[in-house]
């Protein structure tokens, strides 16, 4: 287990919460045919949804809590 104490601890990275630019610019880049696993909900399906606003803001809610978390 003293070995385990020779490795350095690292700085952890902050990662800056997901702006809404950058969350239509991600999903926009998909191909509408192509569908993200494992729900099969395809690319396409996501955009028209995310069009809703309350809906937009709860996807960006998400991403950026998984961030907070460390997931």
């Amino acid at each position: 287990m003293s070995l385990l104490d020779e490795i350095p601890d690292n700085t952890l990275t902050e990662w800056l919460p997901f702006s809404n630019e950058e969350f239509f610019s991600a999903i926009y880049k998909c191909s509408n045919n192509s569908t993200p696993k494992p729900d099969k909900l395809s690319w396409r399906h996501l955009k028209e949804i995310i069009k809703d606003l309350e809906c937009h803001n709860k996807f960006i809610n998400i991403a950026n809590m998984c961030i907070e978390l460390g997931y």
